[in-house]
């Protein structure tokens, strides 16, 4: 299975969630 980095700018994270719910969908 890839194994799939995820980046985040953490001085532009704004608590959304938003890449928690993409990573969370990538391994539904």
């Amino acid at each position: 299975m890839k194994q799939w980095n995820l980046i985040v700018d953490v001085a532009n994270c704004t608590n959304c969630n938003l890449c928690v719910l993409a990573v969370q969908d990538e391994y539904v």
